[in-house]
């Protein structure tokens, strides 16, 4: 599943033509957007840690 995110940031192809060889492009596009996500949560919740001056946990 990772190869198949990797083959697709490296292409900038679009998830439909993800090769089969690394799954169902529906699954691997699933998982890479509730990654991407969360990843994103956590950026904003130290973004606005560090306006209130607090300190990264």
């Amino acid at each position: 599943m990772v190869n198949g995110i990797l083959w697709i940031l490296r292409t900038g192809a679009p998830w439909r033509d993800l090769p089969e060889r690394y799954g169902k492009w529906q699954s691997v596009a699933t998982r890479y957007c509730k990654r991407e996500g969360k990843e994103e949560g956590r950026r904003k919740r130290e973004e606005g840690g560090r306006l209130l001056g607090k300190k990264k946990t």
